[in-house]
């Protein structure tokens, strides 16, 4: 049909839809790639307009590059890619580039295909409108996988602060209601712990008065002792954690763990001390 409608049978008229937006500021563009359609993403940039169609952002100031970061079409981005080399430079009208919107949508393959791929590092830290990086914006929507996909750049920061000075670690720990019970696979408690076991920046204005007292009040040597053996063993269980989901198998913990070892784990998700 959209092949039928280009064609020269329906007249001059044809070709200049594709530069037409609904009420929304969408083109047929954003359509075909909010679809997953590569064949009329290609049917579209193939001579019938110019490239420049893919330069026409919707409503929300969304490039159709945006969208197929959104929806995790990584074969469409590349199409978009090939076609419009400097496209993915490209931010929308939040001020956020193809990472943060993968990221923002929880879309792992999208995320993983940018991450693996040097010709994107410039993405890699880069801040939207409110200075948060793709980090940032993981840690607070609490997306374990994809905090582990970003820590694996190595060249991802974890210590930079957006516009209200916070970091990726600040705002994962503002994410856990203090007094509340969580569970141990609670997805903002393993990214919490993730962060924390990589050392990951704390500012004072990020952290909890709750989570403060627990880290800047002097131990006892037998609390200090303590503290230790809960630090290595909640660390072997985040590294078993982060093997885990790099196979991408579900989250479990190990049998062998026993109930004392669980306690530990709630123990310390509660007390911050990873």
């Amino acid at each position: 049909m959209a092949e039928a409608i280009l064609s020269s049978s329906w007249g001059p008229e044809g070709p200049t839809l594709l530069t037409r937006a609904d009420s929304s500021g969408s083109t047929p563009l954003h359509f075909a790639v909010l679809y997953g359609r590569l064949d009329v993403v290609v049917l579209f940039l193939d001579g019938h307009a110019s490239l420049g169609l893919a330069s026409i952002s919707d409503g929300n100031g969304s490039f159709p590059l945006h969208i197929a970061a959104m929806v995790g079409q990584t074969r469409i981005m590349e199409e978009l890619i090939h076609r419009i080399p400097d496209c993915y430079e490209m931010v929308d009208g939040k001020g956020r580039n193809i990472l943060h919107c993968a990221v923002e949508h929880g879309r792992e393959t999208a995320v993983r295909h940018i991450c693996r791929n040097d010709m994107f590092s410039m993405l890699w830290n880069a801040t939207d409108s409110g200075g948060n990086t793709p980090l940032h914006l993981a840690a607070h929507h609490g997306y374990p996988k994809i905090v582990i996909l970003l820590l694996k750049t190595t060249s991802v920061e974890t210590s930079i602060t957006n516009n209200d000075g916070l970091t990726a670690m600040d705002l994962a720990i503002r994410a856990i209601v203090p007094g509340r019970m969580y569970y141990f696979q609670d997805p903002h408690i393993i990214v919490r712990s993730c962060l924390g076991w990589l050392g990951a920046a704390i500012t004072l204005d990020g952290v909890h008065p709750l989570y403060l007292r627990n880290v800047y009040n002097k131990p006892t040597r037998e609390e200090a002792s303590h503290k230790q053996d809960m630090i290595t063993e909640s660390r072997t269980i985040v590294s078993v954690l982060i093997a885990t989901m790099a196979f991408g198998a579900a989250f479990t913990v190990p049998t062998t763990m026993g109930m004392q070892g669980q306690q530990r784990w709630r123990d310390v998700s509660r007390s911050g001390h990873l």
